[in-house]
């Protein structure tokens, strides 16, 4: 009773919210409709089973966002990266428990929702299908021994006969991984083989990437790499689950500076030799900039290197000096803890 309710709510909620939305549309750019085309309602399926809920729009204005809704509550949200004026989604839902599941689709339109009709579902426990009973050879004579009646010669077919479409398939080219969503940003869920075929359930809006069912495991790959067979003009699109943000590791501040402490005088005539340990980074390091600070007298400079050869310094100063990586985008690392040397 308490799911019933919520489902009841979201239901008066979502009516009074899509009124104004589809006296806008109906007036200026068409009629609105959203539709649940599976599963049908009332139809039965196991728990556990995984049930793939497509849904049709019509939109003129788009929709930017769906909303699966299960017994009052939200299942899951799909947002689009591009508005769907025409065509179908789908959306993937397991039922973990048996009983009677209400189920509609939100589409959010603008800054308005208009809901699906609602249907209904059973969710029952694996069960094996009844056996038919056999036919005894006594009803196999019985049926030789009717009469039939004569027909008539059936004409043999003129013209081009078309033939049934094939379904939809994907053969991957190269060993090929299968992602959780649309683009490589996203982790990789299972890999494929060469040569492997799997059924290709939906697509994302630009037909790049192909959503695929290979051995239970429902994944992404790239038109790029896989071959496309059967009829793909039915494909719907599939909603990607938002492009994860990727984590980017930070570049480390450099250590163990050197030198540090007393310098001889005589050693300088030459130049100083300052080093420092290299850093190291996932996507490389391009070079590092330098510090050297005198009292108000200051040098700096980079390298691509992790030392550099400083001159002009002279006798009885102290010096002060810090070092930072730089990555192969430019971003700066941070500066590395001050290393002081005095030259006496």
């Amino acid at each position: 009773m308490k799911n019933a309710s919520r489902l009841v709510l979201i239901f008066i909620v979502l009516s009074g919210l899509i009124t104004s939305c589809s006296q806008g549309s109906t007036a200026g750019s068409g009629v609105i409709s959203v539709n649940i085309l599976e599963p049908l309602d009332g139809e039965e399926v196991n728990a556990g089973d995984l049930i793939t809920v497509r849904t049709e729009v019509n939109a003129p204005a788009g929709v930017s966002r769906f909303d699966l809704i299960v017994n009052g509550e939200l299942a899951r949200t799909d947002v689009l990266s591009e508005p769907l004026t025409q065509g179908s989604v789908i959306q993937a839902w397991r039922p973990e428990t048996e009983g009677v599941y209400e189920i509609f689709v939100a589409a959010l339109i603008g800054e308005n929702y208009a809901p699906s009709d609602g249907i209904s579902i059973h969710v029952g426990s694996t069960s094996e299908s009844p056996i038919s009973s056999p036919v005894t050879l006594t009803a196999i004579l019985d049926l030789t021994e009717t009469a039939t009646p004569d027909l008539p010669e059936t004409p043999t077919p003129t013209g081009t006969v078309t033939p049934e479409p094939e379904d939809p398939m994907v053969k991957t080219v190269t060993t090929s991984n299968c992602r959780t969503g649309d683009d490589v940003a996203f982790s990789v869920q299972v890999s494929l083989g060469a040569g492997d075929l799997a059924p290709i359930i939906g697509r994302n809006l630009h037909t790049t990437w192909w959503f695929i069912n290979w051995s239970g495991f429902y994944c992404w790959v790239s038109d790029d790499i896989v071959e496309v067979t059967g009829d793909t003009s039915n494909v719907p699109v599939v909603a990607s689950p938002p492009t994860p943000t990727p984590t980017v590791k930070p570049i480390s501040a450099p250590g163990s500076l050197s030198p540090t402490g007393t310098v001889n005088c005589a050693d300088t005539t030459a130049g100083v030799l300052l080093s420092w340990s290299a850093v190291s980074h996932p996507d490389g390091i391009r070079g590092y900039e330098w510090i050297l600070d005198a009292g108000g007298y200051t040098q700096s400079g980079s390298t691509d290197t992790n030392q550099v050869s400083v001159h002009s310094i002279g006798c009885f100063n102290t010096y002060t000096w810090k070092v930072r990586a730089i990555g192969m985008d430019g971003t700066p690392g941070p500066y590395s803890i001050e290393g002081e040397f005095t030259v006496e």
